[in-house]
């Protein structure tokens, strides 16, 4: 994730400089080439550094730059979060009962959300769950700080029974690495799993399965690695592929990160795959199972994969893209006028609902949260019905 004085450095540049219109995939390249200088800070989307313009004229983040060419359809009214999904909201404290910062950084379930707990000054050296039913925060480990200036956490997944985040130095070039760490979901002593060097630690994406950590590389690759650790296997067949969410990778068609569409998908457990319907002319096109979203005829829109349902997605929304679509069902965006700035476009019921200063955490954010005062009020989009 972009670090706050990366965001705020941005900021102040794209005041003075408008930017072409960006694709999908353009963004997640600018991000990708963050890495090497981004931390895992929490980020606002307010001031998300990669914006895609609806029309071709800018891609200004200041409140005064200019307005995107509308696409064929006109946003329909916003309605904030609490208003459309109460089911998958809650208020927690915002700090720990020692002083330290919760920060939202991942659902887990509909029930539960993974919190890092920061210190002032430091980065996160905790891991919590909160769990709405019961609501309780629960200890799952502490988060050891390897003695490197500048490293930064990057990323933590959750599945059934595992937790993993990885984390990598700041600079980029020979001397680079990037290392994996695990705990078991129910708690305990974190391990450390491997260090990665060379490309191998230019990770773009990573996910659980079973008992092995799975993740793919910059140049594509997608690779295996024991929890127990080991040495990184690559899974066979995946030269050029990248990871979305285990077991799916997408294969690219050839030309500019930003120009280039998602154009399969492969199930790297069954081996099958996939072809993704790209309409001439579309760029950026990335999808997710369900979803597909990227630029077509100067504005963003959306299909399924097979090239169903497409059609254009709301003019007043400027999407922001990452490494996907948050929950296969939401495109993240900053909307270009009205009081709300933040909002997720909802691809199943086409609903653009708000999300006030929401900040999130992580590769594909499934967790938003915001301040009020001592709390935090957190959604979970994977509690939204």
């Amino acid at each position: 994730m972009r670090s706050e004085e990366d965001l705020i450095r941005t900021l102040r540049t794209a005041a003075g400089h408008a930017e072409p219109e960006l694709t999908l995939a353009a963004s997640v390249a600018a991000r990708r080439r963050s890495r090497r200088r981004a931390g895992w800070a929490r980020t606002a989307l307010a001031a998300a550094a990669v914006v895609l313009v609806a029309g071709g004229t800018t891609a200004v983040l200041s409140d005064g730059g200019g307005r995107a060419r509308p696409a064929a359809e006109a946003t329909r009214g916003v309605e904030r979060a609490v208003e459309v999904w109460p089911e998958a909201m809650f208020t927690v404290p915002g700090t720990a009962v020692d002083g330290r910062e919760y920060q939202p950084m991942a659902a887990i379930s509909p029930a539960e959300v993974l919190v890092s707990a920061v210190a002032p000054g430091v980065k996160p050296d905790r891991l919590e769950v909160f769990d709405t039913g019961i609501r309780q925060f629960r200890t799952v480990t502490s988060m050891p700080k390897p003695n490197v200036p500048g490293y930064r956490f990057r990323d933590v997944k959750a599945r059934d029974n595992h937790i993993v985040w990885w984390g990598e130095t700041p600079h980029a070039g020979e001397g680079a690495w990037a290392d994996f760490w695990y705990v078991p979901r129910a708690g305990g002593e974190s391990g450390h799993v491997a260090k990665l060097t060379g490309e191998l630690a230019q990770v773009d994406a990573f996910d659980i399965a079973g008992d092995h950590i799975v993740f793919s590389v910059e140049r594509g690759g997608v690779y295996r690695l024991p929890l127990t650790g080991g040495k990184p296997e690559k899974i066979k067949g995946t030269d050029g592929l990248h990871l979305r969410s285990w077991p799916l990778a997408a294969g690219y068609t050839a030309g500019e990160s930003h120009e280039r569409n998602q154009n399969r998908t492969v199930n790297l457990e069954t081996g099958r795959s996939a072809d993704v319907s790209v309409p001439s002319g579309a760029r950026g096109l990335i999808c997710g199972i369900q979803w597909c979203a990227g630029v077509l005829d100067g504005g963003p829109f959306r299909q399924r994969p097979d090239g169903s349902d497409r059609r254009p997605i709301p003019a007043d929304l400027r999407p922001l893209v990452f490494e996907g679509l948050p929950a296969d069902r939401f495109v993240l965006g900053r909307l270009s006028s009205g009081p709300v700035i933040q909002a997720l476009y909802d691809l199943t019921t086409e609903e653009v609902v708000g999300l006030d200063e929401a900040e999130f955490g992580g590769g594909v954010p499934t967790v938003f949260s915001w301040r009020e005062g001592s709390n935090l009020t957190v959604v979970n989009l994977l509690a939204v019905m």
